[in-house]
């Protein structure tokens, strides 16, 4: 009863929210302006299973989270290579400085990137007979992860304590556990609202 009754207030805040988004958004939408492509990597015991919600970029997405982990490595396995060769006078401490600058430069732009879109939703799948929905996502390491969730156990978006990142994203949170998904609304494609609006 109290998620029916939550369902029924999210529908008038979430169209409120998309009343504030842009206009790319509520373009997609309209389903029929859509153009629907079924999403790779699906399971084959999927079939019952509906996207409801995509992510265009999310594989954009996984390429920054795998480049943050390379850029780490490369930058903690060549500066102190680098040093031994500058004590060795071999390579001027110029290159020591400029390599230690840059390496950190770059994992501090990718790691504080890796922030906003680590456990970033790529799609969301429906399944109406079981009510539970199949959560793909990309994990710290770029990986896609998915998950089975029952619907009860989504906490709705109108439940969720506003935050300053919701114009970046949108908070999925669950009840039996404290991992947080998040959730572009801005550039992320909603193919069914009313089975979108079932989930959260």
């Amino acid at each position: 009863m109290l998620k029916h009754i939550s369902h029924t207030l999210f529908k008038n805040t979430f169209i409120e929210k998309l009343n504030q988004k842009s206009v790319s958004t509520l373009i997609c939408l309209n389903l029929n302006k859509v153009k629907y492509e079924e999403p790779r990597n699906i399971n084959s015991n999927s079939k019952d299973y509906v996207c409801v919600y995509s992510f265009p970029f999310i594989r954009h997405v996984s390429i920054v989270n795998r480049l943050k982990f390379y850029q780490t490595l490369v930058t903690s396995l060549s500066l102190p290579t680098m040093a031994v060769l500058s004590q060795q006078n071999i390579l001027p401490m110029e290159s020591l400085i400029t390599g230690s600058i840059v390496g950190g430069a770059l994992c501090a732009a990718l790691l504080s990137t890796g922030y906003f879109i680590n456990n970033l939703i790529g799609y969301i799948y429906y399944n109406q007979k079981t009510e539970t929905a199949k959560i793909s996502y990309v994990d710290f390491w770029g990986k896609r992860k998915n998950i089975e969730i029952p619907v009860v156990d989504i906490v709705p978006i109108c439940d969720t304590k506003p935050s300053i990142h919701d114009k970046l994203f949108i908070s999925i949170q669950r009840y039996s556990t404290k991992d947080t998904l998040k959730l572009n609304l801005n550039y992320g494609v909603i193919y069914d609202t009313d089975k979108f609006q079932k989930i959260l």
